[in-house]
Formats: structure tokens, sequence, C-alpha cells
């Protein structure tokens, strides 16, 4: 505390003069608020006011403050961490903190400067908050809102008390204050005829300097403008029904796992970066706290397969509660006018802003199909069985504008439901295009799925966990594996996540249930055969080729500019640049704010880019950028021909009309595009020994070009309900009739 007494009575009235001349809404909450909460919680918390501030009702108030922060991390599924709850008082006690997040970029302590940092701690301290007794208090274990557990290296994992009276007086005391503005965090809703907020320009930010700033042409304005016209209809009661229904999943589950195994379900399942020496001299990674339980609880054999299937049901109905609370929020007393009733459902209207990241894909700002799962997980069967209808979250959800305004209208299913096509193995596809390997263009734009093939080629490896080439859960496997390279991941990385998730992939690469002694050695093993299994794909070594020289150009590029390149698209510059960072501790007391600041000397505003990180985001962020060019011609497209109402999902489409003759203009005009890329590409590997490599690219495109030899992305029917499963033989080729006239 030798800092606080430093602070002279002559510097507390100088920040008090400054304060009262300073306009600004601080956010804290009322005296009165603060003063129920501290009645309600001081008896079980065992705290003094002296321990958390100078002043009482500064105490009072920032208590508030630091516990309503670990609730908003409990309910996100976030840690709670030292500058969680500092970023909370320094918003609303320290007028440097608040003007360096009113001048922007930076919009937390992580991406501010050291020197901003440190003035805003002296802040707090003038203003005579005690970090140390606040964040002991929000930890302790006599917090009656929630239990925090440890999680090294990370912060605290928090575990709310959502059935506890004190927790629900608590919220709604916060929730109640006029005063107190808590964070808006999660997925949020914009209702049809609400105004559609400001576009604001993406950027990262570090130390308070912007990079991987996204630029836009007046050609993607004009698109996003096009695509916020689009409108849905969002199904109220099935959505609410599914949030309870997964909200009382999550719970069952949890006190199923606990009675009978004694693990609690909410340990985070997150492997923390933390490594160890094993007896055999090799580095292992520290086990998440998750799966240590499991281990020493779950005995080995058909008990710790079914666990990790019970965990993996409890992370997917959890997961969301967690996205969604902000939608369930939103939907909370609508007024009657917000509402539509039609075919005695409920529905809101509703729509979206939309950006473009820096990889150049587009992505929708508010509650969109986008956020949704298309995974067929729920069927119905009518009419005695004879009919069986298959659905996903997405297509129970989210219905057109277009067919229930008007059923006559571009109507080819006669539902409303959302139908539409996806371009199948898609980052394969435009790879194997860009590149000019057929043999994997042919396989990957095959009739037969791409990921069926792979399965197939993975099969005989692992013929002793799945019983056949189609299981489901191989086919995931290999899927994930696949993309995660082709995005830079390590095999060794894949693996160790794909065996987290049991649900999903199965059994995976690793052999057996080995234990915590063997698990090293198993994990070395499954490594070996996945290598193989890549190695046996065609084209893979031309992959493989591609990405080693993406990450050669990571250290051919200008130190301070790193890769830029023009978007085949709007022509907009497209600037890759993430800097050299490096965490400095900026200590109060016994707690440490982490201040992740840029190294090097700035030349215009800019910092030496970081190399390493920048040699794994070109692969992955260059193909992105390909296939998002593709998809703008396609909305493009629809746009030209009126479709209002559809929704784009990076390679896939959903609208109320048939346009395969969109989708091969299209491709058609993409190809056409490509040109700048190549030479770009050129250009960073001259005089490198993929020089070669980039000019084979280039002469292969040209090739096509003089040959019209368009690519020809193979698509799949991506239905949001699926008819296919009906009985009746004629039914049955009416679906298919409506499959094949999607894909034309």
């Amino acid at each position: 505390m030798k800092l606080q007494r430093r602070i002279s009575r002559a510097e507390r009235a100088a920040q008090g003069r400054r304060l009262a001349r300073l306009k600004i809404h601080w956010g804290r909450p009322s005296a009165e608020t603060s003063e129920a909460v501290w009645e309600l919680l001081s008896p079980s918390l065992g705290v003094c006011a002296s321990d958390l501030s100078l002043d009482e009702t500064t105490a009072k108030q920032a208590l508030v403050v630091v516990l309503d922060c670990a609730l908003l991390a409990g309910r996100n599924g976030s840690m709670f961490t030292v500058n969680a709850a500092f970023d909370a008082l320094a918003t609303r006690w320290s007028p440097t903190f608040r003007r360096a997040l009113d001048q922007g970029p930076a919009r937390c302590s992580y991406d501010m400067r050291p020197r901003t940092v440190r003035t805003a701690r002296r802040d707090l301290m003038i203003a005579g908050i005690r970090m140390q007794g606040l964040w002991e208090t929000a930890r302790s274990k006599k917090n009656p809102l929630y239990v925090a557990h440890r999680i090294p290296k990370q912060g605290y994992q928090i575990r709310l008390s959502e059935a506890s009276e004190i927790y629900s007086r608590f919220d709604r005391l916060v929730a109640e204050d006029s005063g107190y503005r808590r964070p808006i965090t999660g997925v949020r809703v914009l209702l049809r005829d609400e105004r559609t907020p400001d576009r604001a320009l993406r950027q990262d930010v570090a130390g308070e300097q912007p990079y991987n700033v996204v630029k836009l042409g007046s050609r993607s304005e004009q698109l996003l403008d096009f695509m916020e016209q689009s409108q849905l209809y969002l199904d109220l009661e099935n959505f609410r029904d599914e949030y309870d229904r997964a909200s009382q999943n999550a719970q069952m589950i949890a006190r199923r796992v606990k009675k009978l195994y004694g693990i609690d379900a909410s340990l985070s399942s997150a492997w923390p970066k933390r490594y160890y020496t094993g007896k055999d001299k090799k580095r292992r990674r520290v086990a998440s706290p998750r799966q240590k339980a499991v281990w020493e609880h779950v005995p080995k054999g058909l008990h710790r397969v079914a666990v990790r299937r019970l965990l993996a049901a409890y992370d997917r109905a959890r997961g969301i509660v967690t996205q969604f609370e902000g939608v369930r929020v939103c939907l909370r007393g609508l007024k009657p006018s917000a509402l539509v009733m039609e075919r005695e459902r409920t529905y809101v209207p509703i729509r979206s802003g939309f950006f473009r990241a820096h990889n150049r894909r587009f992505h929708a700002t508010h509650f969109w199909p986008e956020q949704v799962s298309g995974n067929l997980d729920q069927a119905e069967h009518i009419a005695e069985k004879l009919l069986t209808i298959r659905t996903s979250p997405r297509g129970r959800w989210f219905e057109f504008v277009t067919h229930i305004d008007d059923p006559a209208a571009l109507d080819h299913d006669g539902t409303g439901n959302l139908i539409g096509v996806d371009v199948s193995s898609s980052q394969t596809q435009v790879l194997a295009s860009f590149l000019g390997i057929p043999q994997l263009e042919a396989i990957a734009g095959g009739k037969k799925p791409f990921k069926e093939f792979l399965a197939e080629q993975a099969w005989p490896l692992l013929r002793d966990r799945y019983p056949e080439p189609s299981n489901k859960k191989l086919v995931e496997l290999v899927k994930s594996l696949w993309l995660r390279v082709l995005y830079g991941s390590s095999v060794r990385t894949v693996i160790l996540d794909q065996d987290h998730d049991w649900a999903t992939y199965g059994e995976g690469w690793i052999a057996g249930q080995p234990d915590q002694a063997a698990y090293a050695r198993a994990l070395d093993e499954a490594e070996a055969v996945t290598q193989g299994f890549l190695a046996s794909i065609p084209g893979f070594a031309e992959v493989s080729r591609f990405l080693q020289a993406c990450q050669r150009i990571a250290q051919e590029v200008d130190t301070y500019e790193g890769f830029t390149f023009t978007d085949p698209f709007d022509n907009a510059k497209v600037v890759w640049n993430p800097p050299r960072r490096r965490l400095t501790r900026v200590r109060w007391g016994d707690q440490i704010v982490y201040v992740f600041a840029p190294t090097g000397d700035p030349k215009d505003g800019k910092y030496p880019i970081d190399r390493a990180e920048l040699s794994t985001m070109i692969a992955p962020c260059l193909t992105h950028a390909l296939d998002a060019c593709y998809s703008a011609l396609v909305m493009e497209g629809l746009r030209d021909a009126g479709v209002r109402d559809f929704v784009a999902l990076h390679d896939s489409w959903l609208a109320p009309v048939e346009f395969a003759a969109i989708r091969s203009q299209a491709a058609r005009a993409w190809f056409q595009g490509l040109g700048p890329v190549y030479d770009r590409l050129i250009h960073y590997l001259r005089g490198t020994k993929f020089q070669p490599d980039a000019l084979d690219w280039k002469t292969q495109w040209r090739q096509r070009l003089r040959d019209q030899a368009w690519p020809d992305f193979a698509v799949k029917w991506d239905p949001a309900v699926d008819y296919s499963s009906i009985v009746p033989p004629l039914i049955r080729s009416l679906a298919r009739r409506l499959r094949r006239r999607a894909q034309r």
C-alpha cells in the first residue's frame, strides 16, 4: 500500500477539480443500489468498506461493479481476470481511461499503451479504490453469487449460483438501476423497424494503434447496404422453447454427472498453455481441469465413453444458453407492434447490419442465421409416420418474409423455410482452382462429397474405431482435420482438440482410451498416422507447397507494411500487418494488469510486424478472401435479379429463388479477376525457391482463360428443413427433383 500513501491531499483535490470540469456520465451504480447490495452481501462476504476504498460510498459502488463484472464472465463463459475487473473500474473512475476509450481505437486495457494503463491505475488510487481488497472479495469462497474456480495462467472460471435467492435479488437490483451502465455483450437483435447502426471501421488494435485495418471500396459499401435490406421472420415460440430446453438439459446433465461420478460438468475443458517434462524427458501439455477430473474419477471403458458424451452434450446445451442469452433478453417484453401473427405462429421481423472482416468475408453484426447451427438435429413423424421431416435450429427459428407475405411469390417449396445451396468443400475447390490442381479440383467437385472421399481414405487406418467409412463421426473427423490444416493449424493441435469432443468425432485418431501416463505416447503415434493419411490425398503435396510459400512470404514482406494485395472484388487495398507484441505487467499491489504492447520503434504510426503470426495468417486469410470474392459476385447477381431477402453464409446462400445461372456467371467473373492476386504472390516470391511455383500458378490460370475452362463449383442442396425421409416413392421422387432444381 506504499503507492497509496504517496498520493497527497493536493493531488486528490486537483483530481476532484479536474473531474468537476469534465462532463462525463460515469455509469456508476446509484448510492441507493449500492447500499441495498451492501446490505444483501456484506454479512456473507464479511468485508469492511475500508478494505475496498477510502470513501464508503465509492467502496460500495466499486463492489457492485466488480461483482457484476464477474457475473458477466459467468454468463458469457469467459474468464474473470484482473484485467476485466480493472477495465470495469477504470471505465467508471478514471478520466485517463475514458479519454483513451473515447479517442479510440483501443477498447480495453489489454490493447492500450502501458503508460495509459499506469496513469489510469493512479486515477483509481486517487479515487481511493483499493484493488487488492476488491479482488480478494470477488474471488472469495464466501461469495453467495457464484463459485470462482482458478484456472492457472488464464483467470477464474465463474460458476453462477442462479438458483440462489441472493443471486436473483442482486441481478434485479442492478438491472433496475437506471444510472448504471451494464456492459452489452453477446448477439443482439435488430428489429425490422429499427435503424441500422452506422457501419464502424473494422480493425485490430495494439498499443492504441490500429492494424489489419479493413478498407472498403465503393462496390463493397453498396453490397453491404443491399444486404442490410434483407428481412427474416424469427419464430418466437420455437426460439424460446429451445432456449429453455437447452437450459434445462444443461442442468440435468450436470446433476447426473455430479451424482454418478462426482465430476463438476462446468469445469473448464480448455487445456491451458502450460507444459511439463514427463518421465521420458519429453515436454507435455498440462491437461484441462475437466480432463483431469475424468481421468481421476471415471474408470476406463464404457463409463469413460459415456461420461465424455454426456459432457459434450452439456457443452452443446450450455453453449446455446451462453451464446443466445443476449437474444433472449432482447426478445423479452416486446411490444405487440413488433410482432406478426401468421398461421397461428408468432414471428418477430428482424434485419441485421453487416461488415467485412480482415479476411474479407462478410459477417452479420446482429442475430442472423449465421450464428445458428444448420445441422439437421430433430426429426418429426407425421401422416402416420409416412413422412419424416428433419429440421435444424436454423430452419426452426427463421423463415423468409417473402413466403409469408406473398405465398405465391418465388416459392418453390411452399413452406417459407430457408432452402439454398452450399458449395461443397468450398475452400478445397477454390484453392484447387487457384493453384491449378486438376485432380484435387475434380475430386472436391465430384458427385461424391469430398468429406466422404476423405473418410474412405482414412477408414483403413481407423477401422477398429469406426464401423464403416460412412460413419458420421468419421466424416466429421476428417473434414475438420483437412480444413484446419488448410488454415495453418498443426496436425498435433487438431488431434488434441478432436480428442476432447467425442460426441462430434468419436474415438478420433488416438487409439484406445489412454490414461494420463500413456496419453503422450498415444498422441505421438496418432500424429504419425495422421501425417501419413494426409500425404495420401491427391494434391496435398501441392497444397503443402502453397502453405510453405505463404510462410516464406511472411519473411519477405516489408517490416512495417506487412502483406498487401488488391481485393479482386472491390479493388480495395488489403493490408495484413500484425505487430510484434509482448506482455507488459502493470502491477497494482499483488495484482497484475497485463498489457499486450507492441515492441520496436514505430514508423508513421506503424510498428514492426510479427512475422511468425503473419506466416499463419496469409494462407487461410487469402483463401477466405478468394471465396469471399465469389460469394460477393453471387450476391450481386441476386440483387440484379430483384431478390431482396436472402442469407449469405460464406460459401452457401439461402434464397427463395433458383440461381444456378447466377452462380455460373459469378464463377466465370471470379476466375477472370484473379490476375492481380497472382502478380502479388510473384512479387513477394521473386528470388526465392517458390518463384517457379508462383509462375506456374499464373501460367495455368492464363491457359484456362484461353481455353475458357471456367471453374464449375459443385454445390449441394442445403436445406434447413429436409423432406427426404419420405416413404412413398412418388414423394421421395419429388424431394429428389427439388434437390436437382436447387443444384442447377
